[in-house]
């Protein structure tokens, strides 16, 4: 994961303590008996998959680790969700999403005193301008 990732994924667990906790889980179900609540759809997981993978989250097991922890319950992977987990846990990942999409425009739009965007140089260039030997 790349450094993004990791403030994406502190900034997620902060918001998953302080959030509204996930929907209990319901109790075990007897063999051929419809659980309470059914579970998410197809579309459901593919839209977990897709905000999972847009804060950086690429792996299987990755996905499953932040899935599993949000959820407090051990899972085989998000088809295990109820439509509602589903649904609340979506919304909040697309909205940390969003949030660091939001840092990430702001910190492209910083431009120096002048009003000009500052250039990226490496080290040996800032190095030379500064001695005077370019």
């Amino acid at each position: 994961m790349g450094p993004a990732a990791h403030s994406a994924t502190a900034r997620l667990a902060e918001a998953a303590a302080a959030a509204t906790p996930p929907p209990a889980p319901e109790a075990a179900v007897p063999a051929g008996a419809e659980p309470a609540e059914p579970l998410c759809s197809r579309k459901q997981q593919t839209d977990l998959g897709n905000a999972l993978k847009a804060l950086g989250y690429t792996t299987k097991d990755d996905m499953l680790g932040v899935v599993t922890a949000w959820v407090g319950r051990e899972i085989n992977g998000s088809k295990d969700l109820t439509v509602s987990e589903a649904k609340q846990l979506t919304d909040e990942l697309v909205a940390a999403a969003q949030q660091q999409a939001d840092v990430d425009t702001q910190q492209e739009d910083v431009v120096d005193d002048d009003g000009v965007l500052p250039k990226p140089v490496d080290a040996d260039t800032d190095a030379a301008c500064l001695a005077g030997t370019n």
